[in-house]
């Protein structure tokens, strides 16, 4: 699963074509883009001479012809809703579906994959890459494959994982945590001392906007029991555990399972990443499972050294209600 995530700083015109497209299932490579089309339907190559500056706003030639940047949370398509086809204002190449779309909370509207994407073959899309020096460290600029307007920049630090379509009532039941993959301060200090931590999900008719999540661990010799509640999402496999303010919630993603032995869950909040890595048994662990687990934590830049395996023995069963923590809605 690619972790890439290009920051495409947009300049874009006033309207965005209204053509729908399905787009078939794919592997997602995380982009934050760019631009729509300004209506330039007779116009499909350019050549270095084009006098770029008549036909583009200061704004868009300065940032497409440039490499400029445009401010955070200053574009009028990052709460941008409406369907169709975003294409690029140079040329009007197709470059993003308004349904690979999602809320990255970076500034910058966010894409899963380029339009033409397929299992992360983009040569049938409109973008190209290339290495790029500019940022003071080896990068690469991402550019229209058409009229080679800049886009932006590839950065390893997606905001989370495109969730695998989940079957949220195959996910419950009891999963054991074997390790978790962090730069927690806690964890970097105590990461040694962890205790074996189970943890039961629930998933009722009666609240199907909602999974409940029991996790048992000890703290101080003695069993504690924390109890949560996981709003489900539109997208399948995305959660949020509300906090006492929007900004502090935490988004989850169910990026990979099998259901019947592991599951990788990534949990971001406040812009930070912690992944963690459950199974069904605490036997016979797969080498291979968590194998793949470290390489999806290194594409998080989350090497060996935060790494934090978990106890597969002792873990609490039933815990007493002066230990039972509370934490519906929010804690």
């Amino acid at each position: 699963m690619s972790r890439i995530v290009a920051r495409l700083f947009a300049v874009a015109s006033q309207h965005t074509t209204a053509r729908s497209v399905v787009l078939p299932r794919r592997i997602p490579v995380f982009i934050r883009p760019v631009s729509t089309s300004q209506g330039l339907q007779s116009l499909t190559r350019y050549d270095e001479s084009t006098d770029w500056q008549k036909k583009l706003t200061p704004e868009q030639y300065v940032v497409t012809r440039e490499r400029g940047t445009e401010e955070p949370f200053s574009g009028i398509y990052l709460n941008h809703y409406e369907v169709g086809m975003y294409h690029c204002v140079c040329c009007d190449a197709p470059l993003f579906s308004s349904e690979a779309k999602y809320d990255s909370g970076t500034g910058w509207p966010a894409f899963k994959e380029a339009h033409g994407t397929w299992e992360r073959d983009e040569s049938h899309a409109s973008i190209i890459r290339r290495p790029d020096n500019s940022l003071g460290s080896a990068g690469t600029e991402v550019l229209c494959k058409n009229c080679d307007a800049h886009l932006g920049h590839v950065f390893e630090d997606g905001p989370d994982p495109t969730a695998q379509n989940i079957d949220i009532q195959r996910m419950t039941g009891i999963w054991y945590l074997l390790n978790t993959a962090s730069k927690c301060s806690y964890l970097i200090n105590h990461g040694t001392k962890v205790e074996a931590t189970v943890m039961t999900l629930t998933h009722s008719s009666a609240s199907n906007q909602t999974l409940s999540v029991s996790t048992k661990t000890r703290h101080n010799h003695q069993c504690w029991e924390i109890l949560q509640v996981y709003d489900l999402t539109p997208t399948p496999g995305k959660l949020t555990l509300k906090g006492p303010r929007p900004e502090l919630n935490t988004e989850i993603v169910i990026g990979e399972t099998d259901y019947t032995s592991y599951a990788v869950l990534y949990y971001q909040k406040k812009g930070k990443i912690t992944m963690k890595l459950y199974g069904r048994s605490v036997d016979n662990l797969s080498e291979p499972m968590l194998t793949k687990f470290e390489q999806l934590a290194a594409k998080q830049d989350l090497g060996l050294a935060y790494l934090f395996p978990f106890p597969t023995y002792s873990h609490c069963g039933n815990v007493d209600q002066d230990h039972i923590i509370n934490c519906v809605p929010t804690c």
